[in-house]
């Protein structure tokens, strides 16, 4: 996690503590190697192993925007949280897992790694976190690892909404509002044997 983020994840552990859920916080920079590895084994040391892997670190907005627009130092930003940090934790963990014989890490990646426009370090970040999965699934498929992505559409949250709005100069609610009237087609319900009609396009 980012140091940003320690709060709600020492929340989580509480919540999960009090329903007899074992759990702890780790705190770490995952922008650096030192931060990753950190994790990695304070996780080994507390479990004894490590069976799963979710790499949900991501950000986004503060400068990204369409290619012609994006700025150097949000697209680098950008990268080294979303993408590098998920290699770098991948690659501490991979040992680990291979020596159990046994592990499954799964990379939080997103649709817009398969369309968009509006925000190029964001949908690039991901893209990568997609062959970067097939690559460690590849190399760790012998030894009992698995890897998978998971690709979530447009969710509503602050990140996503007030991201796609500053990088199209548009409003939150006016996201807000596109977004929900995609999602409502999307699950518009028809009778059997009607034959598809293309109804939505992708917010991007």
């Amino acid at each position: 996690m980012r140091r940003s983020s320690s709060g709600s994840a020492t929340e989580t552990a509480a919540h999960d503590h009090a329903r007899r859920r074992q759990r702890s916080a780790v705190q770490a920079d995952v922008s650096r190697d030192a931060g990753c590895a950190s994790v990695i084994a304070e996780a080994k040391s507390r479990w004894g192993r490590i069976d799963i892997l979710v790499n949900n670190v991501g950000i986004g907005g503060g400068g990204d925007g369409p290619a012609h627009r994006a700025d150097e130092a949000a697209f680098d930003r950008i990268l080294t949280v979303n993408l590098k940090s998920a290699w770098m934790t991948i690659k501490h963990a991979v040992p680990v897992m291979r020596e159990q014989g046994a592990g499954s890490i799964v990379n939080i990646s997103s649709l817009a790694s398969l369309a968009g426009g509006n925000q190029v370090a964001y949908e690039i970040s991901k893209a990568g976190i997609n062959r970067l999965t097939t690559s460690v699934a590849n190399a760790n498929a012998g030894h009992g690892i698995r890897c998978n992505a998971v690709l979530p559409g447009l969710m509503d949250t602050p990140m996503a909404i007030t991201g796609i709005a500053q990088a199209t100069g548009s409003s939150t609610s006016a996201v807000r509002e596109a977004r929900n009237g995609v999602y409502r087609c999307a699950a518009r319900w028809e009778p059997p044997g009607t034959p598809p009609t293309p109804r939505c396009s992708w917010l991007g």
